[in-house]
């Protein structure tokens, strides 16, 4: 999604691709702005690692069995 796709389209007068990629790029803008947004007011990078518990293996009483 480049701008130069964007111009590129214009200039063949293309209007479907153009809308297509204002679109594109207009979305990847928006996304891009929201995510600095809830970075900037909610911290970025702060994940918090789950340890998982470890399982023990199923263990069967063994009796006789004669």
């Amino acid at each position: 999604m480049s701008v130069k796709e964007l111009i590129k389209h214009a200039m063949d007068k293309d209007a479907t691709q153009f809308q297509s990629k204002f679109q594109d790029i207009m979305a990847d803008k928006m996304t891009s702005a929201i995510e600095t947004k809830y970075a900037d007011m909610y911290g970025a990078g702060e994940a918090v690692e789950v340890e998982e518990p470890v399982s023990e293996p199923d263990v069967e009483a063994v009796t006789d069995q004669e």
